[in-house]
Order: structure tokens, then C-alpha cells, then sequence
């Protein structure tokens, strides 16, 4: 029997607050930078429903190559440290920009917000967090100078850890590499998945199929982005599928992820059954964005009955479908997605790794929820033993 959406918890999630990523951002670099704190904080909240890991780096203009390998590093370094729920939140912040109270905020057509604008939500962290390096001591001081004129924080809830950046490479940002040029950028974007038993590729996906987004100003329609979902339909053959999640439940976890990384309310999702091609809305971002979540009961989905679509994010296992999409678009006479894909994610890293990138269509260690849903199966053939 599938789960019901789960209640909330009495615990709030936590907040880890991080320094630029190293330059270049390889396996290495990232696991040296960032294996520490991150280990060290989950240690410390081990019963928060989630961790918010907030990043803090010049990111806009946004490059969406550059930011979806990092990103991938980063989901690769959790994966290979926990199964737990972490959440990795990209802010644009120059080091030593101010926030002041007066300040006229700056219009931004990307998903990354500035961190003043992410310190003025009422987040409600349990704990904040954050590495023993100078650079980060003041990046939590600027944070503060903003989230406290919103919500109390008490010095309690300030925990810092040991390890992290030096400060020779905090604060950096490739910025010279030829795949790091500026991303033209789109008002509609679709990808589709089974995301169940969410886990680090599916936030991957998610997350890059956000940062290809360009959101109008408050007055102009909002920019859209398409979320299949896959039905019954396409999930009959799967396997273990005793422990599939229920649409419901893999809606709810995807609006919950997605409502963290844009910093926007999580609507609520109904526990009951949805119909084929059935489809749920929800505004973000200040309602310059809607997404539509899509049960979808083929490979195809909204891709080939809404038109004005203009790019499609996808991993390598599915670089197929992509291509079946488009030559459906091209039979109607519209115009074929631009295709972006992510890397392949890879749990396997030891301190062995001199950095080197995984092949794109090497998935011998990917993430699966296949593999989730085995291991969970096994589990309860061990207890049922004894």
C-alpha cells in the first residue's frame, strides 16, 4: 500500500550557511570544501525534517552549465555522506554587498535571489549553521543584519562547526571557463520523471530545470515551468513496485523540495486520487511563476499539447525521449525544445578521487530510485525473518 502524504513534523528544518565554492569546482575541490561542515551539521540536527544548505556566491548572471555541474558535485557529495533530506538553496551575494532597509531591490528575471531578499523571509530555522572561517562569519553577520529585523534569532541557535574553506579560496567563482558563458534563459520550461522516493538527481533535475527559467516583471503573464509527474500507467512495470510512492505523495514531496529552492510558500497537496492527464497549479515567486504539476501517462505528456514551451531539461537515460519529443513537435509544425542536459550524479567518491568527471553516459553508480526502493524491499524481508 502506497504512503499517505506524511504530517508535519514538530521539528523546523535547519539552516547551513556556506561560502563560495572553490575554483574550479571539481569532485575534489568540493568534497575538501564542503564534506566537513555538511557532514558535521546533519551530526548536529539529526532530527530536523530537512537541511537547508544556502550557498552564497555571485551567481547572476546566471550560467546555467557552470551552476548545474556544481550543483551536481555538491548532490553527489550528500549522497555519498547521508540519506537524508538535504536541500541545496543557490543566493547571488557579492562579498562585503550590504543589505540596508531602505534599499530599492534590484529587479531579477532569474530564480537565484539575492541574499538580502532570502534573509528577509520569515524562514523560522531551527538552528542556523555555518564553518569556523573568517569568510563565513561574516557572511552570517550579513545574513543576521537582514533576518533579524524580520524574526528573532537567538545565539543558541547559532551553531558553528569545524572545517570548512580556507579563506586563500573562499569566495570564488569560475568565471573563465568557456562552457560558463551566460545562459539565454526561457518564459516556458518542462521536464518529467518519476520522482519517487525523491532523491539527489531527481533535486538536480528540479533544480536546473528552475535556473533556465526567465521570470517577467509583476505585470507581464508569468513564466511557466511543466512538471510530469508519471502516472500508474508508466510505473505498472517497475520494479519493486510494492514500494512505489503514490502520486500524491511524489507530488507533494516535489512541491515541497521546489518551494524551498525559490523560497516560496509549499502549497498543499490532496490525498486522493488524481485522473490521468489530471494537473495541479501553483504560483511561486512572487506569482511570476506557475508551475504545473502533470500526471502523465505517457513519455510525452503536456510537451506534445502545449505549445508554448520552449526548453526541455533531461539526465542521458532519457536524452531518448527528448529526441521523440521534438520529432512529435516538429510533425505538428512547432517549434522543437531546446535540450539541456544535467550530469550524472555519483555517490561513489573516496578520498582517493583526484577529481576526475564521471563519463556523461557512464551510470553504473548513478542514484535510482530503483535502487531506493530495493534496498527498502530487503529490509523488510530482513525484519519479516525475524
Amino acid at each position: 500500500m502506497a504512503p499517505s502524504i506524511p504530517k508535519p513534523t514538530v521539528h523546523r528544518p535547519s539552516l547551513l550557511l556556506l561560502c563560495s565554492p572553490p575554483s574550479p569546482p571539481n569532485r575534489h575541490s568540493i568534497h575538501a570544501a564542503y564534506h566537513a561542515p555538511i557532514s558535521e551539521a546533519l551530526a548536529r540536527v539529526p532530527d530536523a525534517p530537512y537541511l537547508t544548505v544556502v550557498l552564497a556566491a555571485p551567481f547572476v548572471p546566471l550560467k546555467w552549465t557552470y551552476l548545474q555541474s556544481l550543483l551536481a558535485g555538491l548532490y553527489s557529495l550528500v549522497a555519498s555522506i547521508t540519506d537524508a533530506d538535504v536541500r541545496i538553496v543557490l543566493v547571488d551575494h557579492v562579498r562585503g554587498r550590504e543589505y540596508p532597509p531602505d534599499r530599492i531591490v534590484p529587479f531579477n528575471d532569474t530564480t537565484i535571489p539575492d541574499l538580502g531578499t532570502y534573509a528577509a523571509q520569515k524562514h523560522r530555522y531551527q538552528f542556523l549553521l555555518h564553518p569556523s572561517t573568517e569568510g563565513s562569519y561574516e557572511l552570517l553577520a550579513t545574513y543576521l543584519r537582514v533576518a533579524e529585523r524580520y524574526e528573532t534569532v537567538l545565539q543558541k541557535q547559532i551553531i558553528p562547526l569545524p572545517g570548512g574553506l580556507s579563506l586563500s579560496t573562499e569566495y570564488l567563482v569560475d568565471t573563465t571557463a568557456p562552457a560558463t558563458e551566460v545562459t539565454e534563459r526561457y518564459r516556458g520550461v518542462c521536464l518529467g520523471g518519476t520522482f519517487d522516493h525523491l532523491h539527489p538527481g531527481h533535486k538536480l533535475l528540479l533544480h536546473a530545470s528552475t535556473l533556465l527559467l526567465k521570470l517577467p516583471r509583476n505585470d507581464e503573464p508569468p513564466a511557466t515551468l511543466i512538471v510530469g509527474i508519471s502516472g500508474d500507467a508508466l510505473l505498472k512495470n517497475k520494479k519493486f513496485a510494492s514500494e512505489l510512492e503514490s502520486w500524491p505523495y511524489r507530488a507533494s514531496s516535489v512541491f515541497s523540495f521546489l518551494s524551498t529552492i525559490l523560497s516560496s510558500p509549499a502549497p498543499e497537496v490532496e490525498d486522493r486520487e488524481y485522473g490521468d492527464n489530471e494537473e495541479l497549479h501553483a504560483k511561486f515567486c512572487d506569482e511570476r511563476l506557475d508551475i504545473c504539476f502533470a500526471n502523465i501517462v505517457d513519455v510525452f505528456g503536456p510537451t506534445i499539447t502545449v505549445e508554448d514551451v520552449q526548453a526541455i531539461a533531461l539526465s542521458g537515460e532519457t536524452r531518448g525521449g527528448g529526441t521523440s519529443i521534438n520529432e512529435r513537435r516538429v510533425g505538428k509544425g512547432w517549434n522543437p525544445l531546446v535540450v539541456f542536459e544535467i550530469d550524472v550524479l555519483d555517490a561513489t567518491f573516496d578520498d582517493t578521487d583526484a577529481g576526475e568527471t564521471r563519463k556523461p553516459d557512464d551510470f553504473s553508480a548513478k542514484i535510482s530510485s530503483t535502487e531506493i526502493r530495493k534496498r527498502r524491499a530487503e529490509l523488510k524481508l530482513q525484519k519479516s525473518d525475524h
